[in-house]
């Protein structure tokens, strides 16, 4: 029936089945029982590293840095070059999943959207803890880790772009948030970059805990999400943490929709543009569409929004993960990232 339902919603039939199939997977096993059966972050790095310089004249070291709290990884796609660009990418997967093969291809996508403008450039690809048993705001200190750690190397704040899918949307809207405000009892919080960011790009980003929108009425049996998996990891994710008090204070550090009027007007001292897209199909839709509207007068940024028709959650990442041609919307993407990394040249649209 939710497959029917997807196609009288327009989403292509491989696709209906696909976002099917996997929504009963996620939502039929706990979080632990995932982890268990996934390979982990590290395992899925070294095998894709492996398969790629076996048909690559030019081997990739495939690098792996851990990163001062002895837990976060960056695996790097691409050789680093602090004189060049780098993609500071967060994974997705309702901070319960692994990266996979898929984001790693998308990061090669990225690191060769990257280069056209550059020359040169890489990605790098943060491996945070994951939940349950590792909560907010854990992973958002290990985001702000990532960003010093890579300026810390020579990485200009105006050649470093950051983004992510779903959870890693949101992480990297944490990132901004903890840049911009300082987080209690956290020092290295809301200190100014020597300068923004390049960009920052929002695929499908989870932006609120609201479950009570139109497009969670509609898209509750097309999206490649449940409602139950957003709110049994949601929970997992906050748990014990002061996110309720933050969210009733209108501070924005854990969902960029709890800010209050006042909170995003810093961002344009740490990025330059924003990229957000989000498709019609999908549950998250009304909240992409909301925080668009939001950031739309927001000074010093530049700002390009979409929702793709007939397109269900986190599409981008979907056809990397399953091999599916690229859709305009991925082009558009990569078309973005070089814009931004155009020097005085465009500007993103």
């Amino acid at each position: 029936m939710a497959i029917f339902r997807s196609i009288s919603h327009g989403v292509h039939l491989p696709t209906a089945m696909r976002n099917g199939i996997a929504r009963s997977f996620l939502t039929s096993l706990l979080p632990q029982q995932l982890q268990h059966l996934l390979p982990s972050g590290p395992t899925v790095f070294r095998k894709w590293i492996a398969g790629k310089n076996n048909i690559r004249k030019n081997k990739t070291s495939g690098a792996i840095e851990m990163l001062e709290d002895g837990e976060s990884r960056l695996f790097w796609v691409g050789e680093r070059d602090p004189s060049s660009t780098v993609v500071l990418l967060f994974h997705g997967g309702g901070y319960v999943l692994p990266l996979s093969k898929g984001h790693l291809e998308w990061a090669n996508f990225l690191c060769e959207a990257a280069s056209t403008a550059d020359g040169k450039a890489s990605v790098a690809l943060l491996d945070y803890s994951l939940c349950p048993e590792n909560v907010y705001p854990k992973q958002m200190r290990q985001a702000a880790l990532a960003l010093e750690h890579l300026i810390s190397l020579g990485y200009s704040p105006s050649k470093i772009l950051i983004g992510g899918d779903s959870a890693g949307g949101h992480l990297a809207l944490s990132l901004l948030s903890y840049l911009m405000h300082q987080y209690p009892g956290d020092e290295s919080s809301g200190k100014s970059l020597p300068e923004p960011l390049s960009g920052c790009f929002l695929i499908s980003p989870l932006l609120s805990l609201d479950l009570n929108t139109i497009s969670y009425r509609e898209n509750r049996n097309a999206d490649l999400l449940s409602i139950h998996i957003i709110k049994s990891w949601g929970a997992d994710l906050f748990r014990n943490s002061r996110f309720e008090t933050e969210k009733e204070m209108g501070k924005a550090w854990g969902m960029a929709l709890s800010g209050d009027d006042d909170w995003w007007n810093r961002l344009g001292e740490v990025v330059k543009r924003i990229y957000l897209v989000g498709g019609s199909e999908e549950l998250f839709r009304d909240h992409i569409i909301e925080f668009g509207k939001r950031l739309r007068n927001v000074p010093k940024v530049g700002l390009s929004t979409y929702i793709v028709e007939k397109e269900a959650h986190d599409g981008t990442f979907m056809e990397f993960e399953t091999g599916a041609p690229l859709s305009n919307s991925t082009w558009r993407l990569g078309n973005w990232v070089a814009d931004c990394l155009r020097p005085l040249q465009s500007e993103c649209r």
